[in-house]
């Protein structure tokens, strides 16, 4: 047990907790700084991977399994929804297997299962290959994702589990720069004749560099479990629905569904329509892949730098109106992305940054309104019930996106996932209106200082989280009854284990 007052070795007395130099994270007693590193690390590896399979899709499509264009996006909406529904009935598993045996076995074994998938990448010649190579990925992908979300819950104390969740998702946008602008050129850079060579060198490189980091990992890891309480899928669905009778949880669980579709079109989408793009113009297979890795890259970059930036403000103002602009921007974006007829021109390079922008306004708004509106009895359920919806919405727009790529336009998953913003921003508009003439409205949360003085908790002895069907850690204490109400929740950003971008943990 990773506990403040245990020793990991099996000891009973309490050696003193180590911190961590310049950013000052204090670290649970038993946790050191080359554990602290590695989860760092394994942040990193973790996120490159996830990104990597999906904006690499477009060039395996083409290049391995000879796929048409006007087929691509029924293809890649099934390959991502085989990898959803694996991801779903398999975290909840891989979760528990790690309070038996420790985070660092499973984390280890997901690694490898990951790094085997992207291998067998290189292999593949039919469609019903890579449907099964995609599980085999999926499955690593659920064990690592749901660690890493879990290790940052482990290693630092409460006092340190924000700028922790901070440095995790700096790592993990670093993460999606590295698959987009590194792994991705690898084979524009060998400049070999034969581009199915090219790929299948691309893959077993990042395969093997992956296998390898699996070491590090098992020797930089504390072995040691800390177990957790996981909701049934039963009291989820009863609990979570419940919930929804408060219209800010109802608008933060349609928020949390707008904004994974936002991010699964981002990383999945754009790609494929740049690369179809500049295929059709007569550009080599290779540098289509490399144009689309730079035009996604973009939109993470500005996702990187606007997530603290964004959290600050959710932190501090009204949610619902947060809500309502993150909304604004990300339809917006999307509407004008949807009636574009060529990725080209500094007016693409605005809209995706937009999108960026939006995105990761959409995915912070949500995740501190559930953060703070779920009631504390079933917070549980309530962030289990919140990911099932996000999890749905892939499945929706993955599979819908995909046939409307083929079918209608290029562009209409962008359609898509814009009317779902749209609904968002109608709500949250309704919901302010109502709150102005009923007299509750303000334009701020609770006084920081304020909240924080009444919930201190100077031995860092009490609880502020929830683990979560190892998807999603929703934080807070509850605020006081006389202060509006609602829970305390310092905002950070950190990696959505299954959206492929960013995400937010909040804190006491």
């Amino acid at each position: 047990m990773l506990d403040d007052g245990t020793n990991p070795e099996g000891g009973t007395g309490k050696p003193p907790r180590y911190m961590i130099p310049y950013i000052r994270v204090e670290l649970r007693r038993g946790i050191g700084m080359k554990n602290y590193l590695t989860f760092l690390y394994a942040s990193w590896l973790t996120i490159t991977a996830v990104v990597f399979i999906n904006a690499s899709m477009p060039f395996l499509l083409t290049n391995f399994l000879k796929i048409p264009q006007d087929s691509q996006g029924t293809v890649t909406g099934n390959a991502i929804l085989t990898h959803e529904v694996t991801i779903i009935l398999t975290s909840s598993l891989w979760g528990m297997m790690s309070d038996k045996v420790g985070r660092r076995i499973i984390y280890v074994i997901g690694l490898v299962l990951v790094s085997l998938g992207i291998f067998m990448h290189s292999y593949i010649t039919e469609v019903y290959i890579l449907i099964l190579v995609r599980i085999l990925f999926a499955l690593g992908s659920a064990a690592s994702l749901g660690m890493l979300t879990a290790l940052l819950a482990d290693y630092p104390t409460n006092n340190g589990r924000g700028k922790s969740g901070g440095m995790m998702g700096l790592t993990a946008g670093l993460g999606a720069l590295t698959a987009l602008f590194l792994f991705l050129r690898i084979p524009l850079w060998l400049k070999l004749s034969d581009t199915t060579l090219a790929g299948r060198i691309m893959y077993w490189g990042v395969g093997c560099f992956l296998l390898l980091s699996s070491i590090v990992l098992w020797f930089g890891l504390n072995p040691v479990s800390k177990a957790k309480e996981y909701v049934s899928l039963v009291n989820i669905l009863k609990d979570g629905v419940l919930a929804g009778k408060n219209p800010k949880v109802l608008l933060a669980y349609m928020a949390g569904f707008a904004a994974r579709g936002d991010a699964i079109v981002l990383t999945s989408f754009l790609s494929l329509w740049i690369n179809k793009y500049y295929v059709g113009l007569g550009h080599t297979k290779v540098e289509a892949l490399a144009k689309a890795g730079a035009i996604s890259g973009i939109a993470q970059t500005v996702s990187l730098v606007a997530a603290p930036l964004v959290g600050f403000m959710a932190d501090r103002f009204n949610r619902t109106a947060c809500q309502a602009v993150s909304a604004f921007v990300a339809a917006g974006s999307y509407f004008v992305l949807f009636n574009m007829s060529e990725p080209t021109g500094a007016v693409t390079y605005v809209m995706v940054c937009l999108v960026g922008l939006g995105e990761i306004a959409m995915i912070v708004s949500s995740q501190v309104l559930i953060a703070t509106e779920a009631p504390k009895s079933v917070r549980g359920a309530v962030g289990g019930f919140f990911a099932l919806l996000g999890s749905v919405s892939i499945l929706v727009s993955s599979k819908v996106g995909g046939y409307l790529f083929d079918n209608w336009k290029e562009t209409a998953p962008f359609g898509l996932v814009g009317l779902w913003n749209s609904l968002v921003f109608l709500f949250a508009v309704a919901h302010l209106l109502y709150t102005y003439f009923d007299g509750t409205f303000t334009w701020f949360a609770p006084h920081r200082e304020y909240l924080e003085a009444k919930t201190h908790d100077p031995d860092n002895s009490s609880s502020d989280s929830d683990l979560v069907d190892d998807k999603y850690l929703i934080q807070g204490e509850a605020a006081p009854d006389d202060v509006l109400g609602e829970n305390v929740s310092r905002i950070t950003p950190s990696y959505n284990s299954h959206s492929d971008s960013l995400s937010v943990h909040g804190s006491d």
